[in-house]
């Protein structure tokens, strides 16, 4: 089977792929009951789900994310395999 760039991808479908693994964990809500790798994991994918509500700001698509780009705007599509 052939893999496809992300950007091909992109260019097809009009969504950028990217793979986000995921580490199931009995309770999320007392961070004393997990290991460190379980805590990471949580903070890695916070960091992700708080980057895919933010939106870019009109006419400077290439900046880097900044406080008045930090709104929460969007959500996201999760797929699951």
């Amino acid at each position: 089977m052939r893999r496809l760039s992300r950007r091909s991808i992109l260019q097809k479908f009009g969504v950028s792929a990217l793979r986000i693994g995921y580490r199931p964990v009995a309770s999320v809500f007392d961070v004393r009951t997990m290991s460190a790798e379980e805590q990471t994991y949580f903070r890695d994918r916070g960091r992700w789900d708080d980057w895919w509500q933010c939106c870019r700001l009109p006419g400077i698509p290439e900046e880097p994310p900044s406080e008045a780009s930090a709104v929460p705007v969007r959500g996201y599509l999760e797929v699951t395999l």
